[in-house]
């Protein structure tokens, strides 16, 4: 089988949008490291290099997807002036990451659901959101620890429901952006930017996309470069 050279991250990176793309479409079932190496143009050893197993490529894409989603958030919020602006934007980040997502996010928490891995790299998965949620609002306000698992809680409901169809993106991010900044700073004006709810950050292209924190979805539009695991 002949395979073009790649240097390590950019193999990477295309078995990651190849894995995605067999996921998206027939399923988390047919995605093995075997398929994987037969549709990604690649020798069997290839995909083991990289990922070991079969849960090893799944833990990869979720790890993918929240490195993707996590930055979306900072780029989103870099250059905020006040928390309304800072909750806004990472609200709208987070709510369109998960729209993104697509079912093929759910399809891969399922598959990793028994692997004695992933309650830790899900615990994981959420405090990496936290840091980025406290990040955004440490300039304009202070929120305990248990205060932000409880914001982070109702945004990720919030983005999950949008996600799924059952509110509408405008309303989940407006609401997420009123439970945060009154519980934040309850004189302050949660409207925000008005451009964050009415524009979507970058999203995934089908060639990418692991799991997400909380219940997931997704899509297959234009997602931005990955970085290196």
């Amino acid at each position: 089988m002949a395979e073009h050279r790649m240097s390590r991250p950019d193999r990477r990176e295309h078995l990651l949008r190849t894995a995605t793309e067999i996921l998206h479409t027939n399923g988390a079932n047919a995605l093995t490291l075997v398929t994987l190496a037969e549709h990604a143009g690649v020798s069997r050893p290839v995909t083991y290099d990289h990922f070991g197993t079969r849960e090893g490529l799944l833990l990869a894409m979720y790890r993918d997807y929240d490195e993707h989603l996590a930055r979306a958030m900072r780029e989103a919020r870099s250059g905020a002036g006040s928390l309304g602006e800072a909750v806004t934007a990472v609200c709208a980040a987070y709510v369109d990451g998960m729209i993104a997502a697509g079912p093929d996010c759910a399809e891969v928490q399922a598959a990793l659901s028994g692997h004695p891995e992933t309650r830790d790299f899900r615990a994981r998965s959420e405090r990496f959101y936290l840091d980025e949620l406290r990040a955004a609002v440490k300039p304009f306000a202070s929120a305990s620890p248990a205060v932000l698992v409880g914001l982070f809680s109702s945004l990720d409901g919030l983005a999950s429901a949008a996600a799924t169809g059952r509110i509408a993106r405008t309303k989940a991010i407006t609401a997420a952006v009123k439970i945060l900044v009154s519980s934040l700073d309850p004189r302050a004006d949660h409207g925000g930017s008005s451009s964050a709810t009415t524009s979507a950050t970058p999203s995934r292209s089908s060639g990418a996309g692991a799991p997400v924190t909380g219940s997931t979805s997704a899509t297959t539009s234009s997602r931005p470069s990955r970085r290196e695991s």
